[in-house]
């Protein structure tokens, strides 16, 4: 599934849940708006989320995400080419591509995290058992 967003917040008091057909099904969620993504609340999905908004995403001190796995990214990401099983991510000019987390955020068992963008800063808590956790920043395209 990949849905193209103005905006894509979540406040402190909001939950987001993702119903997914299985824990391998995958949610692209790009924001197209000119403002950056503040994830306040919580987000939860038993499966794969893409958060994808070139003006950058901030996860907040009380944010708890709870996905089978997430992607976090500053950068772009051709909603076609997702849906055929491309999922290169390319910087966008003039943008800052910032993806900063404060919160929580977990994984399923196996699954994995990813923060991409121009710039990542994690100053929170990011739980990956038995799977991985990636911090990548400063390239040009992925």
């Amino acid at each position: 599934m990949a849905i193209d967003w103005r905006s894509f917040d979540v406040a402190a008091n909001e939950r987001v849940e993702f119903i997914q057909p299985s824990s391998s099904a995958v949610a692209l969620n790009r924001v197209i708006g000119n403002r950056g993504s503040e994830i306040l609340g919580r987000i939860d999905a038993n499966g794969q989320v893409m958060l994808v908004n070139g003006n950058g995403i901030v996860f907040g001190k009380d944010s708890v995400i709870n996905v089978g796995g997430m992607i976090a990214s500053g950068l772009n990401i051709d909603p076609d080419s997702f849906i055929n099983g491309d999922f290169a991510l390319n910087n966008i000019e003039g943008s800052e591509g910032k993806v900063i987390n404060y919160g929580i955020i977990n994984a399923a068992m196996g699954g994995s995290v990813t923060l991409v963008g121009e710039q990542v800063q994690n100053d929170g808590l990011i739980s990956a058992k038995l799977g991985a956790v990636n911090l990548v920043a400063g390239f040009n395209g992925w």
